[in-house]
């Protein structure tokens, strides 16, 4: 009803997955990493969970749309089967053609073997992808255990990905489903946005659905945006609809901006009286955002004042993301960072040895100056960010000069110089430290250095300019089209290129060469450390 009145082509606030309207936000990203790294490590179950209308479905779509080539996909949205209708399911998923009256499990079984091995002989991957996987029976989460056995001698035949709600993490707890929680080799719970991510969120929305820049400006209000958060959490699913009846009320009352009362209204038909947390008759409590935030500061007060238990350590070690109370308490001395003089010195001379640079020429260095200007003499060149995921930093693959802030606050330097698993493999001190990735990203504060080499060809090598690359999309040179592996006489054009190189590299793929994608074209045009 209101599309026409404020200019819209398509509703901007609708509860569809539709991946078109996704924000990647920086913890969505790091949810989108870990459903790519399925993608580049066989065998095993990726586990991605967050509370209801946190986005994991429309996430999962669009995955599904970025998900490389060489992998066939088999996406599953209703659990609420049977093992036997499980299998039956993935078969029509893969195509197989099963024969009538083949409704048992062994049979089914080994149709499914049968068509992931001609996929495997084909040079590719099977995927399988299990939304709402919280409402699978323990019998089948067994059968999908089962299916991670169906192996060559040397690879695993099938990935799986489950998705779901909390509970989902819970159910893999149990006892008896030890052997399946093993097998998970990365996991990643999805949290609501926060109230920066949220204004944002609505803006992306309404330009997405048409809105004229200014009209998305201005339609929400900050004192409006904020009344949104404090009555959703950051739920995206809850601020879809109550922007949506915002909207609509904002057209009755031929409004071009959402007001506080107009707000106050949508709140009441959409929440009815359980926007703060009350008893609705005839149900238990109903926590609205209000009470939601109450019970978050509550549990905090629990986590300050109490000692860790051992259900706390044990989500710890699993990688559950615990308070970071727990990183501080349960922290060995071995597995503490602590500053130590002269650290960023000792860093930054070991990252410029590992670009292989003389340790003579990097005995006098002080500090990062020093150390970008010998980097320099050897057609290096420093880059430096902050405020960045470990996503964004981990797709440059190369070691780094992280700044991290110990116990008491203090800033420090470590050279971080492998990964392997969990482990993070770091230089402290001018000492080898190792450090359990979880623990390493309750110090790091998001910034790092690293090298990178300016291929042969880049005229403007000593500095990411916007004009420098803005040139360099316009007249690529040979090199840019060599890293893209593709000529220069290629029919297909440059954007589509890069576009395909940005989501083989987990990039947003928009096409354009900016400072990440020339990075890791740089990288894939010559020979550079890695991580």
């Amino acid at each position: 009803m209101y599309l026409s009145f404020f200019g819209l082509s398509a509703t901007p606030f609708s509860i569809a997955p539709d991946p078109g309207f996704l924000y990647l936000t920086e913890k969505h990203q790091e949810a989108l990493a870990h459903l790519l790294y399925s993608t580049a490590h066989q065998g095993g179950f990726v586990l991605l969970t967050g509370e209801i209308g946190t986005g994991k479905t429309t996430l999962c779509r669009h995955f599904l749309k970025v998900v490389p080539e060489q992998y066939q996909t088999a996406f599953i949205f209703n659990p609420k089967i049977s093992s036997e209708e499980l299998l039956a399911t993935i078969c029509d998923e893969f195509g197989i053609e099963r024969p009538a009256g083949v409704t048992s499990t062994k049979p089914l079984t080994d149709l499914i073997n049968a068509r992931l091995l001609d996929i495997h002989a084909a040079g590719k991957n099977a995927l399988l992808v299990i939304d709402e996987a919280q409402n699978l029976s323990m019998d089948v989460l067994e059968q999908i255990r089962l299916l991670t056995n169906l192996e060559t001698t040397e690879h695993k035949l099938l990935q799986i990905i489950l998705i779901g709600q909390p509970q989902l993490r819970t159910l893999l707890g149990r006892e008896e489903l030890r052997q399946l929680s093993q097998r998970v080799v990365a996991r990643y719970h999805l949290e609501p946005l926060s109230m920066a991510e949220l204004a944002s969120y609505v803006r992306h929305r309404l330009v997405t659905s048409g809105a004229a820049p200014e009209l998305a400006e201005s339609l929400f209000p900050a004192a409006v945006l904020k009344a949104i958060y404090q009555r959703t959490g950051g739920v995206p699913r809850l601020i879809n609809v109550l922007c949506d009846r915002a909207l609509l009320g904002a057209y009755v009352e031929s409004s071009r901006v959402v007001t506080r009362r107009i707000l106050d209204k949508a709140a009441r038909e959409v929440f009815g009286d359980d926007v703060f947390g009350r008893r609705t008759a005839g149900s238990g409590w109903r926590f609205g955002a209000l009470g939601a935030a109450l019970a978050s500061i509550a549990a905090g007060v629990v986590w300050l004042v109490s000692p860790p238990v051992a259900s706390d350590l044990a989500d710890f070690v699993a990688g559950k993301e615990p308070h970071p109370f727990i990183a501080r308490a349960t922290a060995s001395p071995d597995d503490r960072l602590e500053a130590s003089s002269g650290d960023a010195a000792m860093a930054f001379r070991a990252l410029l040895q590992r670009w292989e640079v003389p340790a003579e020429a990097v005995e006098s260095i002080s500090d990062e100056k020093e150390a970008c200007l010998v980097a320099k003499k050897y057609r290096l060149r420093c880059f430096s960010a902050a405020n960045k995921g470990w996503h964004q930093f981990r797709q440059l693959n190369s070691p780094a000069v992280l700044t991290l802030r110990d116990a008491d606050q203090r800033p420090f330097h470590a050279l971080i110089e492998a990964v392997s698993g969990d482990q993070a493999s770091l230089i402290v001190g001018g000492q080898p430290v190792k450090v359990s990735l979880q623990r390493l990203a309750f110090y790091w504060t998001g910034e790092f250095t690293v090298l990178w080499q300016p291929p042969r060809g880049y005229e403007d090598d000593s500095q990411l300019t916007a004009k420098a690359l803005a040139k360099l999309q316009k007249e690529p040179p040979r090199w840019v089209y060599e890293a893209l592996g593709a000529s220069e006489s290629a029919d297909v054009p440059l954007r589509q290129l890069v576009a395909q190189f940005q989501r083989k590299a987990g990039l947003a793929d928009d096409g354009i060469i900016g400072v990440q994608t020339l990075l890791m074209l740089s990288r894939a045009s010559g020979r550079s450390p890695s991580l």
